[in-house]
Order: structure tokens, then sequence, then C-alpha cells
């Protein structure tokens, strides 16, 4: 069982693509040689007709087949991508033999939990779940895997999991590390190793719609899912009401470890991005609730949002995020403005005294490190000559943004200094329009 194996990834993409030119080749050359052999009967020169062109066709189909299981397991495996040959211990020397141990498996599984349902121990489903450790980084064992299991099963095994650590809000740091080494984080390894490589079927992606957001942000916290599912998955927690208590920290956490998504996110989806600011209170202005999050925000037992004042995990993770999504190399430039223009929208939609949420926060202080290049924009916003795309933000919005920056002393010192250096070449009028919005601290 197993076998090492060394592959040049980009290299079997140029043969796969190779064969696929001679499949069609093939397959354009049949049906006129099938009708000159019918045509010759026994004067055709050839000896064995179109089953040579048969054969062929087959072995490409196969062998392109196998290269792809190849390609996507090995770069399962490791975790950086390099260029170049890529090695790996593969559990399993083909795709049929990882479909076949991952249907053992999930009956393995599924016999536990059906226990568990009669004796409430765990112990025997984490037995069950963790055997497959070793096998999920196979894209075709976890596709099968999760297949077998089916949606629900999955979303079961999460949510009791949670429910067993005592945690109906979201795991914690602590909690999340322990489910990283438990039946948690092997089942979002299948799910990522399945998802990233287009083997999950559109059934699966209809549990964003269903599945609680304590699993959803569980999923993505614990693995790197793909980008796509990434933001699916936060679109769809940020704007529902998530259950009273809830905290975002994994999901800051997955978007961390994958800023090109997390740009995409700030910059494509308002309204989410407002969001994720929802966890420094309440958030108002002129025309109502800024987080317009449908259902009710708060109920008897407490606030949608928690994440427990400045400091806390979550606006530590989102700190560090919000940086690498929003630095002035990150990703695309036209789309990181649009990012920062929903962003500046998020904190400042706040009013008054609830700008004070952001003193001491490290939101303020990551934001204000990367916001100097767009001093520049922020002046015309407030001398009200703006250019595209940032005539799309009203100049008290823009002046509360940086009023919640100078909350924070720290951050207040880091942007006067900037301020003081931008404003050496800028024009007057501009220089003046800016500094007014500083010395107003967002009142």
């Amino acid at each position: 069982m197993g076998e090492f194996v060394g592959i040049d990834p980009p290299g079997a993409q140029r043969l796969i693509r190779q064969m696929e030119i001679g499949k069609s080749v093939l397959g354009g050359t049949r049906p006129g040689l099938d009708a000159a052999i019918a045509e010759a009967g026994a004067d055709w020169a050839g000896r064995q007709g179109t089953t040579a062109m048969h054969r062929t066709w087959a072995f490409f189909h196969e062998a392109q087949q196998d290269l792809k299981w190849r390609i996507d397991t090995v770069e399962q495996l490791v975790p950086v991508r390099e260029k170049g040959m890529l090695t790996g211990m593969f559990p399993f020397r083909g795709a049929a033999a990882a479909t076949r141990a991952a249907e053992q498996a999930a009956g393995l599984i599924a016999a536990a939990l059906a226990r568990h349902d009669e004796d409430p121990s765990w112990r025997g489903v984490e037995r069950a779940v963790s055997s497959a450790e070793d096998e999920v980084h196979d894209p075709a064992y976890a596709a099968a895997l999760l297949a077998a299991l089916g949606p629900e099963t999955f979303t079961r095994l999460f949510g009791d999991w949670i429910r067993a650590a005592g945690e109906p809000g979201g795991l914690p740091p602590e909690a999340m590390d322990r489910a990283a080494g438990s039946s948690p984080g092997v089942l979002a390894q299948a799910f990522a190793s399945a998802e990233r490589t287009g083997r999950l079927g559109e059934e699966w992606y209809a549990i964003v719609e269903t599945a609680p957001a304590d699993v959803l942000t569980t999923l993505v916290g614990l693995a790197g899912q793909s980008s796509t599912l990434l933001n699916r998955v936060a679109a769809g927690v940020l704007s529902r009401p998530p259950g009273p208590g809830w905290n975002p920290y994994n999901l800051a956490r997955a978007y961390e470890a994958n800023p090109e998504a997390f740009q995409h996110l700030l910059a494509e989806h308002e309204h989410e991005a407002r969001a994720l600011f929802a966890a420094f209170g309440p958030a108002t202005d002129a025309s109502g609730p800024a987080f317009d999050i449908p259902g009710p925000a708060t109920d008897a037992s407490g606030p949608a949002f928690d994440a427990s004042g400045p400091g806390s995990a979550y606006e530590e993770a989102l700190a560090r995020a919000l940086h690498a999504a929003l630095r002035p190399d990150a990703g695309v430039a036209g789309l990181r403005q649009r990012a920062w223009i929903n962003v500046i929208r998020g904190m400042g939609s706040r009013a008054g005294d609830d700008l004070g949420a952001f003193a001491g926060s490290p939101v303020s202080r990551a934001l204000v490190g990367d916001v100097p290049p767009y001093l520049g924009q922020l002046a015309r916003v407030q001398a009200e000559a703006p250019e595209p795309p940032w005539d799309k933000l009203d100049p008290e919005t823009a002046a509360r943004f940086m009023g919640a920056l100078m909350r924070d002393p720290a951050a207040a010192a880091t942007l006067m200094t900037a301020y003081a250096e931008w404003s050496d070449d800028e024009p007057a009028e501009h220089v003046a329009a800016l500094r007014r919005a500083l010395e107003r601290r967002g009142g």
C-alpha cells in the first residue's frame, strides 16, 4: 500500500493537454476511417481497423486521469507550492484503491456514530474518524469519504463535537487547537482536499445555506479551503443572524491565512465587510443600523456578535487579516482600493462616542500602518474633489474613519507622522481639508 512519488505538475499538465489533442485527432479521424473501412471491405489494407485507435484513445484517457490524480494528490501533500519536482509518499497506488478504502472508512464511521446514539461516549466516533487522518490528503479518498457520509452526517459530526466542547458560539483559540488534532480537523482536511480539486457535488455547497454558523466557521478555520468556498461561507454567515453570542474569530483566522480571498470579500461585499466590525459594538448612522443583518441583531440572551473587547483573539486575528489584505503591495491595486473604501465605510458608519471602541484596538494599529498611500485620496474626499472610485465615499464617513484611528494614541501618532510627510508636496486646500478631519477625531 502506498508509494513514493515524484512529479513535476506543470510538466504533467502539459502532457495531459498534449494527450487531449491526441484524443481529439483520434476522435475526429474515427468516423471517416470507419466509413472507409466499411466501403473497402476485404480490400482494406490495414490489419486492425479502428481497434488500435480505440486502444490508443483509452490509453490516453486513463493516463490523463491517473496524472490528474497524482498532481492533485501531491499538491495536497506538499503544503508550500514549489516550482519543479514535487515529491511525497502517496497512501494509495491509484484513485480506485483510494475510493475503496474511503468507502470502508465511511462505513466504520457510520457504525460508530450509530453506536454513539445508544452510548453517549464519543471515543468510538473519534477513533473511526481519526483513523483516516493520513489518507484525507488524497483527493480521491477525500471525495469518496464525503460522498459516502453525505452532507447531513458530515454536518452532524462537526456539530456534535462542537456541542461536546461546550462552545456553541464558535470555538475559541484553545478549542480550535484541540479540534485541529481531532475528528473536526480530519473532516475539514477531507473537505479541503476534495473541494479544492473540484471533486465535490453541488449538494455540498448547499450546506453554506443550511449548516449552523459555528460549524461553517470551524470548517474554514481548520483547513485551507478554496477562496471561493471561504467567501461563500463568509457571505452566508455575515448576512444572516448567526445566533446569540457567536464569535467571528474563526472566520478572521481563515482570512488571515488567505489574504487574496479577504481582499475580494472586502471589495465586493460591502454589507459583509461592515458586519465584520459589528463585534466592536453597535454602529449607527443617520439612516439607522449600519449592519442591516436580516432579522434581529440581538435578543434577550445577548448580542449576535461577541468578541469581548479590544485585544480579544478576534480583534487580533482580524487585524492581521486586514493588514495582509490591505497593505500597499497586496493583490491587485484596483481591488485593494475598493476593499479600503468598504473598510472605511464599515468603521466610518459609527457616530460619536461609539468610535471609542477602537481605542487601544489592534485593528486601528494595523490599519494606520497601511493607510498612508491613500491620504491623498482621503484629502480629496474631504475637499469634495474625489477621483473614482473614491467618489463613492462621502466626506462624513471618511472623517469618522480617521476619527476612529485618532482615538488610539499610538495609531494617532503614526497617522500624524504620515500626514506631516504627505503634506509637503500637496495642494494647500487638500492639506487643510484633511487636517480639519483629523482634528475632529470623528466627533
